[in-house]
């Protein structure tokens, strides 16, 4: 299922995935044919995820003075209390026992819109979103 992959793997290639489960479940499969060739030792391959990947790319650039050297890379708490506080300051109110389980929700929506490329499509500019829709869009602005 993963012999293309696999093979790249076995070339040096680093392989990025969407996920953690993914790059176990890839490393898995690379440890399956190591021992199937009678390996008892190999490199560790180069497969991460694309969080990781993105986060090694900006250090890289911070060291070598490049354009993230002027910026702080956010973590997961950071982003986790910014999406709160725009939930929190929305005029239209939010309860706030819900604030922080409709951050996460908007976190979560942002982060899959932002993989899909999707955070500046057309239909965002519609005049017939939803009340939810249009909650997000104050939420993603402040954020």
């Amino acid at each position: 299922m993963y012999d293309l992959l696999l093979d790249a793997l076995q070339s040096g290639t680093t392989v990025v995935t969407a996920n953690n489960r993914l790059a176990r479940t890839l490393r898995h499969a690379h440890e399956q044919r190591q021992m199937q060739l009678g390996l008892q030792a190999w490199q560790t391959p180069a497969i991460v995820t694309w969080s990781a990947w993105l986060r090694g790319l900006w250090q890289e650039s911070r060291l070598r003075g490049g354009q993230a050297a002027g910026y702080r890379l956010l973590g997961d708490s950071a982003a986790s209390l910014l999406w709160q506080a725009a939930v929190a300051a929305d005029p239209a109110g939010t309860d706030a026992r819900q604030a922080g389980r409709l951050a996460r929700a908007a976190r979560d929506s942002w982060r899959l819109l932002n993989d899909w490329q999707a955070l500046d499509a057309d239909e965002w500019t519609r005049p017939d979103l939803s009340p939810d829709q249009q909650a997000w869009l104050r939420w993603s602005g402040r954020y």
